[in-house]
């Protein structure tokens, strides 16, 4: 149950411990009982996010609401601003709630205040992510972990399961990913992933991604539009490869390739060939090497 009083669902305006400063922000705090593997939901608009896992079941959590600098009325849209807790030990949704904030005459998000969130939850979750403006970091995750960002910047670490990330307009950084990893990323900022262990289905419009230490155990696909790749693939390992590209699109790197017999038809093997990596790519450069 949370551990609040004895309801099951709060919210800051009636659970937690608020206190507002002089600087036009407040904060809140709530701790949650909560079943490891269960699943959990975090929404936000502008701020940031820190998780952290530990072996606890439980689920604490700490946010700063703060008045954005240009608000024209910042005590009153930080006023207007509350955390949701709702749900129970297996089923848990937290939300930045502005149904109190005003519409400016610039538009409802230009007084939106920021939420900085940072939480504590057990490392095995089942954890859907749905942000915006709010650079997110975590590691140590395991489960069925979905992440929806847009113009953000996300940084993990050490996540296994099933991780599928979207994200729009905002960086990725993230190191050893392991299971099924999903990456559908438009105009990203940059792309950094060092480490893959599984399958890998990757989709990439107009953001450059570089890819390293990447060992697949499963078919797996790339694809790629107005953008340049660089796949470091571990060398020891059976894989077959396919690039299909069209006279915009370069391929390089030191995997040997042979041409087929359409325009932009490569393929090839490491290791006498084994689970299969179809690439598909326009208007960029492939860099395809082995470590």
């Amino acid at each position: 149950m949370v551990a609040c009083g004895r309801t099951l669902m709060v919210a800051v305006g009636w659970c937690g411990l608020a206190a507002v400063s002089a600087a036009q922000e407040k904060s809140f705090e709530q701790t949650v009982e909560f079943v490891a593997g269960s699943r959990l939901e975090l929404q936000s608009d502008a701020g940031s996010v820190r998780l952290t896992a530990w072996d606890q079941e439980r689920v604490e959590i700490s946010a700063r609401i703060v008045a954005p600098p240009d608000a024209a009325s910042a005590q009153s849209a930080v006023d207007g601003t509350t955390v949701e807790v709702r749900g129970n030990r297996r089923s848990l949704r937290i939300r930045s709630n502005y149904s109190g904030v005003s519409r400016s005459e610039r538009g409802w998000r230009a007084g939106v205040p920021h939420v900085h969130y940072e939480i504590r939850l057990p490392s095995q979750v089942d954890l859907e992510l749905s942000l915006d403006r709010s650079d997110t970091t975590l590691s140590g995750l395991e489960g069925q972990l979905i992440f929806e960002l847009d113009r953000s910047d996300l940084t993990v670490a050490e996540l296994s399961g099933t991780t599928t990330i979207v994200l729009d307009r905002g960086g990725l950084e993230a190191r050893d990913l392991s299971g099924v990893v999903a990456l559908d990323v438009d105009r990203g900022d940059r792309l950094r992933v060092d480490g893959v262990d599984g399958s890998l289905d990757l989709e990439l419009d107009r953001t450059d991604a570089v890819l390293t230490r990447v060992r697949l155990d499963g078919d797996s696909a790339v694809g790629i539009d107005r953008g340049d790749l660089l796949l470091e693939l571990m060398a020891d390992q059976p894989l077959s490869l396919e690039v299909q590209g069209t006279r915009r699109t370069r391929v390089q790197g030191g995997v040997r390739l042979h041409s087929g017999s359409g325009l932009g038809e490569y393929s090839g093997a490491i290791g006498g060939g084994g689970v299969r990596l179809h690439i598909d790519a326009d208007r960029g450069v492939v860099r395809l090497d082995t470590n």
